[in-house]
């Protein structure tokens, strides 16, 4: 019996979008502390997911990527509006959970990606860790402070007069003024004025006296911005 030729493409068509993957998938256990490096797809949407929890923001770059926050499911949709082959982009993801991970994303056409947020194992820290650029404060204690919270036992200073000295091709906005019992804490909004990438790290921003320094990113695209976190200790 010979087939209609409509039948024969729609079977053809079968037969080849099931040799063809259409998507990657990459799990990851959240790590703040580290950048987890994805390709993602310029001509198709970009999953994800954090299992067992909800995606409840989503910080990027408007000017180089398209977002959705499903608030059904609580998974986002990623698509970068442009290739990117070589310079990575930071994404920062926040969970319900209250933790933050890290995308160094590079763009191209192709399949789109899924990606699997896995919650993070409560294993105690070493007491060498416990002396780094992060002090102490939990994730939640940095998240409430991004979110324009003030964390208990936290009041509001007022910024008049309150500047932050940073070296060039960087610029610095002090944004918020918060006193707690031993610290002072200042968020500020750090640019780029370049015309290229420059990378940024918490050495950059420390001065003599501050205890910890929290940065949402490390690498900064010409005139792109990002917030920082710097305790200072209280002369008492």
């Amino acid at each position: 019996m010979k087939l209609p030729e409509k039948l024969i493409k729609t079977l053809l068509f079968l037969t080849c979008a099931g040799t063809i993957p259409l998507s990657a998938l990459v799990e990851q256990t959240i790590d703040p502390k580290s950048a987890l490096e994805v390709t993602f797809s310029t001509t198709s949407p970009n999953r994800i997911m954090f299992e067992g929890g909800s995606i409840v923001d989503v910080i990027l770059d408007e000017n180089k990527f398209q977002s959705f926050l499903h608030q059904k499911t609580g998974q986002a949709f990623l698509t970068p509006l442009n290739e990117m082959s070589e310079l990575p982009t930071s994404v920062t993801i926040m969970t319900s959970s209250g933790d933050a991970q890290t995308l160094s994303i590079l763009a191209k056409p192709g399949p789109g990606e899924i990606v699997v947020l896995k919650e993070k194992q409560n294993v105690p820290s070493k007491q060498e860790e416990l002396s780094s650029d992060y002090h102490s404060p939990t994730v939640d204690f940095l998240n409430s402070i991004l979110w324009g919270t003030i964390p208990h036992g936290y009041g509001i200073r007022p910024l008049e007069g309150v500047t932050f000295p940073i070296e060039a091709p960087f610029k610095a906005k002090s944004l918020r003024l918060l006193e707690g019992p031993f610290e002072e804490i200042l968020v500020i909004e750090v640019s780029n004025s370049s015309k290229k990438v420059e990378a940024l790290s918490p050495s950059t921003l420390k001065r003599r006296n501050d205890l910890w320094v929290f940065l949402s990113k490390t690498h900064l695209e010409p005139g792109e911005k990002t917030l920082a976190i710097i305790s200072t200790k209280k002369e008492l």
